[in-house]
C-alpha cells in the first residue's frame, strides 16, 4: 500500500460512485498494474481510517472534522 494522488478521471468516477451510493465518505481500494492501469476493487462505507493516518502521513481525522464543520456551518 502506498499514498498516491488519484488521476483526475479516477477521482471523478469515485466521487460519482459515492454520490450514487449516498455516501459522503468511503475508503476505496484500487490496484494499479505495471502499465499504470487502475482497477477498482471495492469501496468501504465505514472505513477503518485511523490506522491509515500513520501510514499515509495525513491527518484523516482533521479532514473529516473540517468537512463536518463546513457542512454544519452551511446549514445553520
Amino acid at each position: 500500500m502506498e499514498n498516491t494522488k488519484l488521476p483526475q478521471d479516477i477521482m471523478a468516477k469515485s466521487s460519482q460512485l459515492l454520490a450514487a451510493l449516498g455516501l459522503r465518505l468511503g475508503a476505496f481500494d484500487f490496484i494499479v498494474d505495471e502499465r499504470g492501469t487502475w482497477y477498482f476493487l471495492e469501496v468501504n462505507r465505514t472505513p477503518s481510517w485511523n490506522w491509515m493516518s500513520k501510514h499515509v502521513g495525513e491527518d484523516i481525522a482533521e479532514g473529516i472534522a473540517s468537512e463536518l464543520v463546513r457542512e454544519w456551518s452551511e446549514n445553520i
